[in-house]
């Protein structure tokens, strides 16, 4: 059996890696891509026995005995984790591993499954060769066929295949039993930032195979750019010594046959292709290459096939060349995660994920941190994304006894690192996707991985090598790092050193939570610098574990919700999308930063735009050019521009037809040009958006206009006093100020209350994952507790019918020093408005605010808002692009992102004014001294700091209102930069302008 605690032994008596494929027996239908779509293949997923024990030391001397004399048998379904089919229970880790460090050896108490499962075989597969091959497996396991030992392998996310001929009864039932270890020494090269889940996690199956039969296909193509030949050279690998007669056939993507030929096995084959198509992720034409088995008599066998892409990846001038031409990687990072099943994905929600990514402008992704599912490697070479293909290895928690790379430099530990770039190689090399491979991750740097690398090379030298890690050593072709600040980006962009290589950010713009911010400032360097080849944010998905409350909520699970312990809490919740692939905003803004059409200039004397094209092969033929003329919302004017095979990547100047018309004078007017797709693909409908954009061409004064009053008709404020109260009110209109705290305590607007809780000042939010350093500052300072005193509260003026009352204080928390001196002026004015104008000084406070403006209460029948200014989305100053100046509409619970971990969201920058209004409410207006940051929750502030998962938070029907000269910027800093200087709001003194009045 498997010897779980020795690394020189990764597998027993398993067959060696090859490319995956499937075989079948019909040139007729598509090449198979399941076990299901193929006679020659038995799936065995559904349930199967099941005994779950603590240790690996409580198995029997023959495992196989367990089935027949233990009465505790349950069933457990495959694929699928243990954890979440109630065996154990998940442990979510980002660095800590759950077992202590003593390689290689792993606890006592180690949890094993034992599997058990019946098969019969059909009868047509009699005289064939049995072949039982593992997709996923974690973290080791041994194999057992009608009570005979069959083989074990370790490496969780990479394939292992074993020879059942020897074993089997062909025309009885037979036996299937694995053992499968939660723990192995396998287990230290796995140390990677994921739920910790087990067990059979992806499809086991059977498939038969001719007694003679190709063993492994080696696919090796190149594409000569200038003169647009593919060749295409193949291998072939057999089970014997003998030759095997071939049929090889190669059909472009319409099926029409390229070539159809004789060969045989053991003699290499090598065809040029005239007029070849090339791939590429916008163009991702694959041709189909089957190769058909023959007997001696020249009879059919079997079929296998590849879908194929000609390409040549090249380094040259510090860039990344793909069919001569360089490359930006607009990625993000991959884990596989379902809400419900863990590691166990579905074809569905693969493809759901890849038209995700497509429809947001994504290009490549990195496979972290280990070998995905065939079936991901087929959907990228079909709808074209490149990948950085990750081998399973991951030693970081080492960093927590002083030598993260103890491993990758120890000699015992080097089979084990060879057979893991090995089998990647082997397994995934065929396919057009990858672009290069990656060493693995964050397992320092040693000799082991300098032997990976020259392996790597060896066996296939089309493509680099990444290794983060390595820095820049010379074991990798291309030079990456993680969450680089601004200043380091440009650095490496400028490349004092000269270093030849390119440099990719493998990790940036950390997405947890409210996140990220300045993805302008990394996206205009990475254009800017031909050697910064592109970065992939992290991550994909957030992985939440789904949880159903007993009032039947639903909510997500992160790290120590289900009593595990260690744990690295809600670290794992850091997606660009939700668990259920439901976008945050975040993605928005990275969609915009990397899409493929940019507006440079919009020239209203002349007429005509500057426009870059920013795909690396494409023309702009592809898509229907629009745009608009509006002002402060007001649509003006519209037209299409014409778009052909002209228009190639790079700068592009055109002329808008019909497109002259004279602005309004003093009106804020906007540009807009949007990029919709002529016709359907596989990843989006015709009509679908690629890419758009906004300039401000006049500016204005947006708010100069709203009054309650005409001229003629000026609006008289009334003052009445009494001990606790100033009350200022007109025929329409009443404000209650309170002498004490010199807030608005009331607002009425034809008797009808506004505000149920007072308009104060506020400089709280409830922290985003990315305030998780600089919040600790701003509860040691106390702000979020701080209160308004030693308020002076006067009426300064009251003639001509306007009103002003000053209030002065200062903002302090107890036990401390003040925090701010402020002054508030409240001037009433002839037009019915209320100005409401703040004077901020800080007094003894050291570090930023996170925000700083009003709050207050609405009356609950205000359950709806329109505004001018950015939107529909939520945005802040250092993540605000791809949220567009407009009018925009929505009803105030929508103005709510649930984030995993409730946390400030919502937020709506370079607001110019807002309307709230409802049923049975009169409406009313906040304007902008030019403009404010608002946002509208139904739940407290309080309630929203405290709360941890979404179902703690208590909607109520009175919604709050917060109005805010500005936030902090959102940053990375949860894993990353902080956030950049311009965008926090440092101790200063501030102005800050609003005014309130009714509207129709």
């Amino acid at each position: 059996m498997l010897d779980i605690e020795d690394p020189g032994q990764p597998q027993v008596n398993a067959l060696p890696g090859h490319t995956w494929f499937i075989p079948f027996d019909d040139l007729n239908t598509p090449i198979p891509l399941f076990p299901i779509d193929s006679s020659r293949c038995m799936l065995l997923n559904g349930q199967w026995d099941f005994i779950y024990l603590d240790s690996h030391k409580a198995l029997p001397q023959k495992p196989q005995d367990l089935f027949l004399r233990n009465g505790c048998i349950g069933v457990i379904d495959v694929p699928g984790c243990w954890e979440l089919q109630g065996y154990g229970r998940p442990q979510y880790l980002n660095i800590t591993y759950p077992f202590p460090i003593d390689p290689p050896f792993v606890p006592d108490a180690n949890p094993t499954g034992v599997y058990h499962r019946r098969f019969s075989l059909p009868a047509s597969w009699h005289d064939t060769q049995i072949v039982v091959t593992f997709l996923g497996v974690s973290s080791a396991f041994d194999v057992f066929c009608n009570d005979h030992y069959v083989g074990g392998a370790k490496a969780s996310h990479l394939t292992s295949e074993f020879n059942l001929t020897p074993y089997l009864d062909s025309i009885g039932e037979n036996r299937l039993m694995v053992v499968v270890y939660q723990w192995s020494d396998g287990a230290y090269l796995e140390d990677q930032d994921m739920w910790r889940l087990h067990g059979i996690f992806r499809e086991v199956y059977l498939t038969a195979r001719p007694r003679r039969h190709i063993l492994d296909a080696i696919i090796d193509v190149d594409y000569d750019h200038l003169h647009s030949v593919g060749t295409l050279n193949a291998r072939f690998i057999t089970n014997d010594d003998r030759p095997l007669p071939l049929r090889v056939m190669l059909c472009d993507q319409a099926g029409k046959i390229i070539f159809s030929m004789s060969a045989e096995s053991h003699s290499p084959l090598s065809k040029e292709i005239p007029d070849c198509q090339p791939w590429t992720a916008e163009t991702p034409f694959l041709y189909t290459l089957f190769i058909e088995t023959l007997d001696d008599d020249g009879l059919p066998l079997e079929i296998i096939g590849f879908h194929v892409g000609f390409k040549r990846i090249q380094i040259r001038d510090q860039q990344l060349l793909l069919n001569g031409r360089p490359i930006k990687l607009k990625g993000v990072n991959h884990h596989e995660f379902d809400p419900d099943t863990g590691w166990t994905i579905s074809p569905t929600r693969m493809e759901q994920d890849i038209r995700l990514m497509k429809r947001h402008n994504i290009n490549a992704v990195r496979n972290s941190h280990y070998v995905n599912h065939p079936y991901w490697y087929a959907l990228c070479d079909r709808y074209g994304l490149y990948l950085i293909d990750e081998t399973d290895l991951e030693t970081h928690g080492f960093e927590f006894v002083g030598n993260r790379s103890a491993l990758s430099d120890s000699p015992d530990w080097k089979e084990a690192y060879l057979d893991r770039a090995r089998r990647m190689v082997a397994q995934n090399r065929n396919h057009p996707s990858i672009v290069f491979w990656s060493l693995g991750n964050e397992a320092g740097f040693g000799e082991n991985h300098v032997s990976m690398a020259e392996y790597i090379r060896n066996v296939d030298p089309s493509r680099p090598v990444h290794y983060e890690s390595a820095g820049t050593e010379a074991a990798v072709d291309i030079v990456s790092v993680m969450y680089p600040s601004i200043s380091e980006l440009k650095k490496a962009g400028e490349n004092p050193e000269s270093d030849p290589r390119p440099f990719f950010v493998c990790e940036y713009a950390h997405a947890m939570g409210n996140s990220p911010g300045s993805l302008r400032e990394y996206w205009e360097l990475i254009y800017k610098y031909p050697r910064l080849i592109g970065a992939c944010v992290w991550d994909w998905v957030d992985q939440g574990l789904r949880h159903r409350t007993l009032e039947g909520e639903t909510t997500f699970y992160y790290g120590g919700d289900y009593g595990d312990n260690p744990n690295d809490a809600n670290f794992c919740i850091n997606g660009l999308i939700n668990p259920d692939r439901e976008p945050h905003p975040g993605l928005y803004e990275l969609e915009y930063w990397i899409q493929p059409v940019s507006l440079l200039e919009y020239d209203s004397q002349a007429n005509r735009i500057r426009l870059q094209n920013r795909y690396d092969f494409l023309s702009l033929e592809h898509l229907q050019c629009f745009c608009t003329l509006k002002a402060e919302g007001t649509l003006l004017a519209e037209s299409e521009i014409p778009l052909d095979s002209s228009h190639q990547p790079g700068e592009i100047s055109l002329t808008i037809p019909g497109f002259d018309i004279t602005l309004p004078p003093d009106k804020e007017t906007w540009f807009e040009i949007v990029f919709k797709q002529k016709t359907s693909t596989l990843w989006a409908e015709a009509s679908h958006v690629v890419a758009r954009d906004q300039i401000c061409i006049q500016e204005g004064v947006v708010n100069r206009k709203y009054s309650v009053t005409t001229n003629d008709q000026p609006c008289s404020w009334q003052v009445s006093e009494n001990e606790h109260r100033i009350i200022v009110e007109d025929e329409q209109q009443a404000f209650e100020i309170d002498r004490i705290t010199g807030w608005i305590d009331a607002w009425r607007v034809n008797r009808a209350p506004v505000f149920i809780e007072p308009l104060c000042l506020n400089i709280w939010r409830a922290p985003t994952d990315n305030d998780v350093h600089i919040a600790k500052e701003w509860l040691y300072d106390g702000l979020d507790r701080a209160i308004f005193f030693r308020n002076q509260v006067e009426l300064i003026s009251n003639n001509d019918g306007c009103v002003s009352i000053r209030v002065e204080g200062k903002l302090a928390t107890a036990g401390d020093q003040p925090i701010a001196h402020c002054e508030l002026i409240y001037s009433f004015l002839q037009n019915g408005l209320l100005e409401i104008d703040l004077n901020f000084v800080p007094m003894h406070i050291n570090t930023r605010l996170p925000r700083l403006g009003f709050k207050t209460r609405l009356h609950q029948d205000y359950q709806r808002v329109t505004w001018y200014g950015r939107g529909p989305h939520e945005s802040y100053s250092d993540r605000k692009d791809s949220a567009f100046v407009d009018l925009h509409t929505a009803k105030t619970v929508d103005l709510f992102h649930p984030y995993i971990m409730p946390q400030e969201n919502g937020n709506r920058t370079d607001t110019r004014w807002l309307k709230l209004y409802g049923n049975d409410v009169p409406p009313v207006r906040v304007l902008g001294g030019p403009s404010f940051d608002f946002s509208i929750h139904h739940c407290s502030l309080t309630n929203l700091t405290n709360a941890r998962h979404i179902d703690e938070v208590t909607f109520q029907a009175d919604p709050w209102l917060y109005i805010d000269l500005a936030q902090t910027g959102l940053g990375s800093n949860s894993c990353g930069p902080d956030t950049l200087l311009q965008y926090r709001l440092e101790p200063r003194p501030y102005q800050f302008k609003i005014r309130l009045c009714p509207c129709s």
